[in-house]
């Protein structure tokens, strides 16, 4: 497995089929895009099993979004965040601007992409002028109504300004060049209203640091996992969204590893019960939190240690 494979090797490389998900949809990607990811997909690939020789793998335990993001992860070394979707919903709250609430009972709704009042607002400037690359035309009107002979010193002066006009040029927009525009994508983001779900946002994380944990694509496992906790840090704990978090709870504790024999909690467990303890006294009040904390189990045992720990 060669992890610094080129991109001329990869978009040369042969076709291979996966099957994904109970439906058994099918991605055909580039062979040693996915070889490149880990020694399980290599092995997978080029390791001379039955899916090797048949260039088709079958795998039911993703689901095609998560699968998505992989062969993105594959390509690109990350991925897209998704977004959150909009959860229309009553409020009496006081107006407050921001979220747009009026002091009666309406409904709040949000744009196409489940965003309300996120992202820039103003997009004055943000096309290509002639103004952004500066040209030599200062310098040459300059020249022109310098003196006829000028000294060897406006020369050197009139040469200075020539070649700084011209490294000063400027063809793209700060910001608007295609791997800002793309890394943008690559960003986690906070919520910005109570009719946020998050719940899609958290879980995409979640899903894919478990693929890659199972299937040992490592630096994957972590990317998620950071973004995850970036998400987490920004996220603002509307009385609304609570059970947001409990449904990434539930997911950790029901598909991430058990407590291994040293006590060792899987990096996910650990991440999202830290965040659960952090806002327990928030979190304790949802219905469903408390059905997590009844059932038992190693989630229970998790948060109360660490809770007692920061209690001694």
């Amino acid at each position: 497995m060669n992890e610094h494979i080129s991109f001329e090797d990869i978009i040369q490389s042969g076709m291979f089929t996966f099957l994904v998900g109970e439906e058994k949809r099918p991605f055909v990607v580039h062979s040693k895009a996915i070889a490149g990811t880990s020694p399980v997909f290599d092995r997978l690939v080029n390791g001379g099993l039955k899916e090797s020789q048949d260039r088709v793998a079958e795998i039911e335990d993703i689901d095609p979004e998560t699968f998505t993001r992989f062969l993105e992860y594959a390509y690109r070394r990350d991925y897209t965040v998704p977004f959150s979707l909009c959860a229309p919903m009553t409020s009496n709250a006081t107006s407050n601007g921001r979220n747009g609430f009026g002091a009666s009972s309406r409904t709040v709704t949000c744009d196409a992409f489940g965003l309300e009042n996120f992202g820039p607002s103003n997009r004055e400037g943000s096309s290509w002028n002639s103004n952004s690359a500066p040209s030599d035309f200062g310098a040459m009107a300059y020249m022109a109504s310098a003196s006829p002979v000028p000294s060897d010193k406006k020369t050197r002066k009139l040469e200075r300004l020539q070649r700084t006009a011209f490294n000063n040029r400027q063809y793209i927009q700060p910001g608007q060049d295609a791997s800002s525009l793309l890394r943008a994508g690559f960003e986690p983001y906070p919520n910005s209203s109570p009719a946020q779900d998050f719940t899609p946002v958290f879980l995409a994380h979640a899903r894919l640091y478990t693929l890659a944990d199972i299937r040992m694509v490592y630096p994957l496992r972590d990317l998620a996992l950071q973004k995850l906790h970036r998400t987490l840090v920004s996220f603002k704990l509307h009385p609304e969204r609570l059970g947001d978090v409990v449904e990434l709870a539930r997911y950790a504790y029901e598909n991430g590893e058990d407590r291994s024999d040293d006590g060792r909690i899987d990096p996910l467990r650990e991440l999202v019960v830290n965040y659960v303890a952090r806002e327990m006294k928030v979190l304790g009040k949802h219905a469903e939190f408390r059905n997590l904390m009844d059932g038992g189990g190693e989630f229970a045992g998790d948060f109360w240690d660490i809770v007692s720990q920061e209690l001694l």
